[in-house]
């Protein structure tokens, strides 16, 4: 079936992975009708008309979520499939995926799915494989980044305490299909670099911008600067080439098993003498799905 994420949806999944927003205790599945088509622009339920049915409810049903994949350039989740037994014949045009807001008009709009057929009772009503694909800013993203954040705000995943920026050298080339930190070496630690990178806490100081854009279909996150000094030496240590990317990682306790999110190519290698800096301005994911 034909889907779509809208903005206020991708800049909500920002801002609960990235920022320690408060992740909905329930999502839901609303039905409307033909009345206005729900895009990429529409941010709440309000702005749609649910059908009119004696057995569907104001703002729709529960949903659970299953079979949360990675792979291919991507990863995805489905919705555990729906099902309504109406009381008069049926045919909505859309599922819509939004929160639990108390308020059913107020709710956000995170995803919507095309459907067809009509349902003549005693006959169900059926969503069948309801499909969340997230394959955003391919080349920047790793698939394990996709599958954490899907996992956090869909899957009840466990929430990051942090998040670290990693700094790595040119001989290993972040891919989308990276996973951990130990799949790429970072420059050398003790004159300026901590093992694991710079840590970042889960909030709107150290992740300081986030965009809805609705020009450009996207959300986009920035972190702040984040500065590096080199201290009794090169930042890489004496004959290191230097940082060539920045790789964004979560918080697993062991270093090497982080999982590796996104990163930035930082064009050259950079490695500022003792004394300097290396300063990333305004780190950016651009989240597209």
């Amino acid at each position: 079936m034909a889907a779509g994420a809208t903005n206020r949806g991708r800049y909500n999944i920002a801002d609960m992975y990235f920022r320690g927003a408060t992740r909905p205790t329930n999502y839901y599945m609303a039905l409307v009708t033909n009345a206005v088509t729900c895009g990429v622009d529409t941010n709440t339920l309000s702005e749609l008309t649910q059908i009119s049915d004696g057995g569907y409810s104001d703002g729709g049903q529960t949903v659970t979520f299953d079979n949360l994949t990675e792979g291919s350039s991507l990863a995805n989740i489905q919705v555990a499939n729906q099902a309504w037994t109406p009381t008069t014949s049926i045919a909505p045009v859309q599922a819509i995926l939004t929160d639990d807001n108390v308020t059913v008009g107020s709710r956000d709009i995170f995803f919507f799915w095309d459907v067809t057929g009509t349902s003549i009772p005693p006959g169900p009503y059926t969503v069948i494989d309801a499909q969340i694909d997230f394959a955003f800013n391919s080349g920047q993203w790793t698939e394990r980044g996709m599958y954490e954040v899907l996992n956090y705000c869909f899957n009840s995943g466990t929430a990051p305490t942090n998040l670290y920026m990693a700094l790595i050298r040119a001989t290993s080339v972040p891919v989308t299909t990276t996973n951990v930190l130990s799949d790429l070496t970072q420059i050398n630690t003790g004159t300026g670099y901590s093992d694991g990178g710079y840590t970042l806490n889960l909030d709107a100081t150290d992740f300081d911008t986030l965009t809805e854009n609705d020009t450009n279909d996207r959300a986009e996150l920035q972190t702040k600067d984040l500065v590096f000094t080199a201290s009794g030496d090169d930042l890489d240590g004496s004959g290191g080439a230097g940082a060539r990317y920045s790789v964004m990682t979560d918080h697993d306790a062991t270093v090497a098993n982080r999982s590796v999110l996104w990163w930035g190519d930082l064009v050259s290698n950079r490695n500022p003498v003792d004394g300097n800096t290396l300063t990333l301005v305004d780190n950016e994911s651009r989240i597209t799905i």
